[in-house]
C-alpha cells in the first residue's frame, strides 16, 4: 500500500514539473515570437505574414487573401526565403529546341551506321537521345523485336 502512495506522490511531482516545463516553453515561444520581426527587418507580426504569404501553400494562400480583402499583399521586404526558395531548375534556362534539318539527319543517319551509340550521336549534333532515336527508326536502322 505504501508503494502505490508513494508512486501516486511521484506521478504528482512529475505532472507539477511537466506543467512548470510547459509555462516555461510557452514564455520561450512568446519571446522568440516576439523578436522575429525585428529579427527579418520588419515592424510588426502582420508584416511578417504579409512577407511570407506569398510562399504559403496554396489553402492557406487562400485564407490570408480573405484575410486580406481579397488580395494578397506584395511582401514588405525581400527576404532571404525569396532567394533560396527557387530550386536550381527553376533558375536554369530550358534549353531551345533544335531544329532538324534535312542535312542534319544525314549527318546522324551516317554517324550510327559508322557504329556510333544514340547518346554519342546525340551529344556531337546537339540534339536529344531520342531525336536520335526516332530518326534511327525512320531510317529503318533498328530491328523489331524477337529479329535476331
Amino acid at each position: 500500500m505504501s508503494n502505490l502512495n508513494s508512486l501516486r506522490e511521484t506521478l504528482a511531482r512529475k505532472q507539477a514539473e511537466l506543467a512548470s516545463l510547459e509555462h516555461e516553453l510557452r514564455a520561450a515561444q512568446a519571446a522568440q515570437f516576439s523578436e522575429l520581426p525585428a529579427q527579418l527587418g520588419v515592424e510588426t507580426i502582420d508584416d511578417v505574414i504579409k512577407t511570407l504569404a506569398p510562399h504559403a501553400s496554396p489553402r492557406l494562400k487562400g485564407a490570408l487573401a480573405k484575410a486580406f480583402g481579397g488580395k494578397l499583399p506584395a511582401p514588405a521586404v525581400e527576404t532571404a526565403v525569396e532567394s533560396e526558395s527557387a530550386s536550381p531548375a527553376a533558375k536554369r534556362e530550358r534549353r531551345k529546341r533544335a531544329t532538324v534539318t534535312p542535312e542534319l539527319k544525314d549527318a546522324i543517319v551516317q554517324a550510327l551506321q559508322a557504329g556510333k551509340t544514340s547518346n554519342e550521336v546525340a551529344a556531337e549534333c546537339g540534339v536529344s537521345p531520342a531525336t536520335v532515336n526516332n530518326i534511327k527508326r525512320a531510317a529503318g536502322l533498328t530491328k523489331k523485336r524477337g529479329e535476331v
